[in-house]
């Protein structure tokens, strides 16, 4: 009974594990936790001349959000945005 037990919670481990894997994937990550809004989106802007389209639709969305956030002065809403366009480009397969 304890052999069963130990299998499933194993087998439970490696299916949540992914999941746990991709948590931190749209959180400030430490290459951008100390750049400005303006400089993750010049980043953005440098990375993206080579993007598959639908990485670009993706990419567009966020900057969007990011630019909208900026006028109304909400730094940290425009460094989350921006810094999701960022990973989305880095991250693509």
């Amino acid at each position: 009974m304890l052999r069963i037990s130990l299998t499933a919670g194993g087998f439970a481990l490696c299916l949540a594990a992914p999941a746990f894997a991709q948590v931190g994937m749209y959180g400030p990550s430490d290459s951008t936790a100390n750049m400005t809004c303006d400089q993750i989106m010049e980043k953005v802007k440098s990375l993206s001349i080579s993007a598959p389209g639908a990485t670009m639709a993706l990419k567009r969305k966020e900057m969007i959000a990011a630019r909208a956030a900026k006028a109304r002065n909400d730094e940290a809403g425009c460094k989350m945005h921006a810094t999701k366009a960022l990973q989305i480009l880095t991250y693509r397969t």
